[in-house]
């Protein structure tokens, strides 16, 4: 009579932790499929997370570099057209000037108006807003 083999009665060597040299033990560790799915998922989550917030950066650089200047070409046509209209009476150009200056100074709006030989001919006031007098003032 054939004897058949009992699973149970087989002895299967089992590897043990403590049996396996250090290089082993990191070779199973890391070369485990799970392991190197989880580090290449988080890899390409960083490198989508690094180049949306550098888009976001350069878009809202592009964005208020374009106001800026829009800002900037909307004051000199109404510098120009303020020449335009008054031109003869430097006195109330200067005087359009400086109210201009005066009343932008949450943009920090500082004019300075040069000539074609480049000479200086206008400088924006820029602490020339009138104060409010009160009582201690005056005291």
């Amino acid at each position: 009579m054939r004897r058949t083999a009992n699973l149970m009665d087989r002895k299967v060597p089992v590897p043990s932790f403590h049996r396996l040299n250090f290089q082993q033990a990191v070779r199973e560790t890391f070369g485990s499929l799970r392991l190197r799915l989880t580090l290449w998922n988080t890899a390409v989550v960083l490198l989508l997370v690094v180049f949306t917030l550098w888009g976001v950066r350069e878009g809202l650089r592009f964005i208020l570099w374009h106001e800026a200047d829009e800002q900037l070409v909307e004051d000199a046509r109404e510098v120009a057209l303020t020449y335009e209209q008054l031109y003869p009476d430097e006195a109330k150009i200067e005087d359009e000037l400086n109210r201009k200056a005066i009343t932008h100074t949450h943009r920090g709006l500082h004019m300075r108006i040069f000539d074609q030989q480049r000479r200086l001919i206008f400088t924006g006031a820029i602490h020339s807003i009138p104060r409010k007098t009160t009582q201690n003032d005056s005291q």
